[in-house]
């Protein structure tokens, strides 16, 4: 069996450049000046030799290896001889550039193309260095022998030493008894040792024999044979085996195999051992071209030992493929299909995927230049865990025309759509929609003024299986608009701080006449969650199943400070809310005897609640924002988000808390704290806790420690989420854990790999940034 190591650790093929650097000595010699001036004193400590250095972040130097440049020779005694040999002894220097190369004695034969040097043998260039006991080199047929050798790569500071090296032709070379880590001289916290490292740098890789794996001195684990790139190409073979645990599924062992099939595409096949259910099997394939970017993944569990409802064949699979031609064209498939709607729930890794409920389905295409749109979509999205279907769109095909500030100033745009509504227990549709647009904007240096009117006209052809819908209805109904908005500024100064104020006024008016739209069924439409841009929307509502009647008046203010050195934005305070002159009878219930939605009746209120949207930087490690929606005549606040934040030198700490009533149904109370705290230079420790407050119960909670040595980094983390099993009903089904559990260990041998389950905890932690990513 053979591991591939996929983090290129030998692509300056040093020993190659090695023979070049001496190559061209043997052009030069006889006419090189040798002089024994100047003599460079050699430390008798040879680990000082070697950088004393952590691995860090992969160096982006472009230093090369000189082999054109002028060569200089040192030593204290030189003799040719009649045969044409030259002998160099004591304290000898070969420089050429950045490259140097000491020894004690030398011997070099350039007629029959040997060099063969002794005692202190020392070489070094702006990618490796290298000592040794004894050198041997053939340069006619390109070969030679390095005896008890230690070398070290300065990108990335992996080094290691081999009893003899042997350079076998141009593109073979072979170590015996080699040991190779990222740790400084003197400090191997891990060690890889291997009795014969095989090199072809004409394939671009190397194999090794009987590896054992030393965390500090102590064997840890065995690999009958390791397969590692040496240049910059990919290639097959086995990745690293991860380890993790679960309460849902046990202890989990995978095993991937690579397989590089191609420079543009590549896959990855695994066995995942779940100890609780069976072997997972699962694939990854991936292609690049000039236009397109395609993934496909599906994994398979052929007889799970803990399936519910006789379920036992498992499977998830999806196809996510881009495409793009020039500037205009652009493409999109993306498909997803599950086994059963507890797929999730038993296989996810967190609170998201652990609950997902949705899955996409969906294929389109675009086309877009300066004065043309167009776009067509097929969907069939598939809803987990309840008995609704979405509705399916077969096509839907839209194409706009657009001309900004064609005729003296004038913009002129018309949108065109025609969608299908697919469903198999419900209304269909074929809706077609025909949109004119005018807006003649007006502009000047501290604000604008833009008019705006449509002509919405839409034509529906519906079947209804209950018969209560018309079959043919058509809608036709202005949208006319004026946004407006002004920016005025001043110097000011707040506690000796010099600083910018804006004060941006927005009043933003809509009209729209109320039309009956009741007989319309909901194919696409829903309410718009609200906030500050809710209040200069045109429609209400998302879709076009309805088009919200509106006689109102939005008014918002916004006050930004900018410090006047830096420009850097400091606070920002918006306050906003709309006034409507006239009632809102439209609303999303359909019609009498069609029990769809509930009939909210005629909204009479005369102004929406009062938002105020806040964002606060306090002095530079501190931020503050947030957005709160209350209702003045309840007294209430209906809707909130707040949070606070601190970073600061590889430490960040989050406060968040969200609340929404939701119109009467049982509010939803979040609270979160999460934090990445490093404690010193090498452990930091990471956190979340998410509750819901209403229903007193933890969503998602996680604690652990990243550390980090020298050379080697380990990440922990102990993970427990909410994870309801839910039936094709939604009703959480009888039996089964309200929690999962789980245990994620990651060990980074600097420069070399990661092993274990890694977690992406940039989207657990806001602001968290990852220090093991460059390893």
């Amino acid at each position: 069996m053979q591991f591939i190591l996929m983090k290129n650790i030998g692509n300056q093929k040093p020993f190659l450049i090695l023979i070049s650097l001496i190559l061209s000595l043997t052009a030069s010699v006889a006419t090189s000046a040798v002089s024994a001036d100047d003599k460079t004193a050699v430390d008798d400590k040879i680990d000082d030799f070697f950088l004393r250095k952590c691995p860090g972040i992969i160096s982006t130097d472009s230093s090369i290896v000189e082999t054109d440049s002028e060569v200089d020779i040192k030593a204290d005694d030189t003799v040719i001889s009649k045969e044409g040999k030259v002998s160099f002894k004591g304290n000898i220097q070969l420089m050429q550039g950045s490259n140097n190369l000491t020894a004690d004695l030398a011997e070099l034969d350039a007629e029959g193309g040997q060099l063969t040097a002794s005692g202190n043998i020392r070489y070094q260039d702006p990618q490796i260095r290298l000592t040794s006991d004894d050198i041997q080199l053939d340069f006619k047929q390109q070969t030679g022998r390095i005896k008890n050798t230690k070398f070290q790569l300065i990108k990335g500071s992996m080094r290691g030493e081999a009893s003899l090296i042997q350079i076998q032709n141009k593109n073979a070379i072979k170590l015996t008894d080699v040991g190779i880590t990222s740790c400084p001289p003197g400090k191997e916290s891990w060690l890889f040792e291997t009795s014969q490292i095989s090199i072809d740098t004409d394939k671009g890789r190397g194999v090794a024999q009987d590896v054992l794996l030393k965390i500090n001195d102590v064997p840890v684990f065995y690999f009958p044979t390791i397969s590692f790139p040496v240049d910059d190409k990919r290639h097959s073979g086995f990745l690293y085996p991860s380890l993790g645990t679960s309460s849902r599924n046990g202890i989990a062992v995978s095993a991937p195999w690579y397989w590089n099939i191609a420079p543009d595409k590549d896959a990855t096949f695994s066995a995942r051992y779940l100890s609780l259910r069976g072997t997972m099997l699962s694939t990854e394939y991936r292609q690049l071209t000039e236009n397109s970017e395609t993934e496909f993944f599906a994994e398979y569990l052929g007889n799970d030992k803990r399936a519910l409802d006789g379920v036992d064949e498992r499977y998830f699979y999806k196809l996510d493929s881009d495409y793009s031609s020039g500037e205009n064209w652009r493409g999109n498939i993306d498909y997803s299909s599950v086994s059963d709607d507890g797929y999730f729930y038993d296989f996810g890794a967190n609170y998201t995927s652990g609950n997902r409920n949705y899955l996409k389905r969906s294929g389109k295409i675009g086309f877009d230049d300066a004065h043309l749109s167009f776009s067509g979509l097929i969907s069939d999205d598939l809803l987990l865990s309840t008995p609704i279907d979405s509705y399916s769109r077969l096509p839907q095909l839209r194409l706009s025309f657009l001309y900004p500030e064609y005729l003296a100033g004038l913009t002129t745009n018309l949108h065109l759509e025609v969608t299908a509504f697919r469903h198999d227990s419900a209304v269909e549709a074929e809706r077609l929609m025909l949109i004119p647009e005018f807006e003649y904007p007006i502009t000047w240096s501290s604000g604008y003024i833009k008019p705006r009117l449509k002509w919405h006209h839409s034509q529906y052809s519906q079947d209804d299986p209950g018969g209560v819908l018309p079959e043919s209805i058509s809608r036709s109904l202005p949208i006319f608009s004026i946004d407006s908005g002004m920016v005025f500024e001043r110097n000011m100064e707040i506690s000796e701080e010099s600083f910018i104020q804006t004060l941006e006024p927005r009043l933003f008016y809509l009209y729209v006449p109320t039309h009956d739209q009741s007989d319309i069924a909901l194919f696409d439409t829903t309410d718009v969650n609200n906030g500050v841009d809710s209040l200069f929307r045109e429609n209400r509502y998302t879709g076009e199943d309805r088009i919200g009647d509106s006689n109102q008046v939005s008014l918002a203010i916004t006050s930004r400070f900018y410090e006047q050195n830096s420009g850097r934005e400091r606070m920002r305070l918006t306050i906003g809310r709309a006034y409507y002159l006239d009632d809102r009878e439209v609303n999303l219930a359909v019609s009498s005897g069609y029990p769809t939605m509930i009939n909210s009746g005629i909204d009479s209120s005369r102004r929406s609640e009062l938002i105020t949207n806040l964002q606060v930087g306090i002095y530079e490690r501190w931020q503050l924002e947030g957005e709160i929606e209350y209702d003045d005549r309840t007294h209430r606040t209906d809707k909130g988000v707040i949070g606070l934040q601190y970073k600061n030198n590889g430490r960040v700490f989050n406060m968040r808390h969200r609340y929404n009533r939701f119109s009467g149904i049982d509010a939803i109370e979040q609270a979160e704290v999460s934090f990445s705290w490093q404690a010193n230079a090498d452990l930091a420790f990471v956190a979340r806790w998410q509750q819901d407050i209403r229903n007193n119960r933890t969503i998602d909670s996680f604690a652990g420690l990243e550390y980090e040595s020298c050379c080697w980094a380990m990440r922990l983390v102990a993970r427990r989420y909410l994870n309801l099993r839910l039936d094709q009903f939604g009703s959480t089904v009888p039996g089964t854990d309200e929690y999962n559990t789980g245990i994620y260990l990651e060990f980074i041998l600097k420069g070399l790999t990661n092993i274990g389950n890694s977690l992406n905890l940039d989207r657990d932690i806001q602001g968290y940034e990852d220090r093991f990513k460059n390893y």
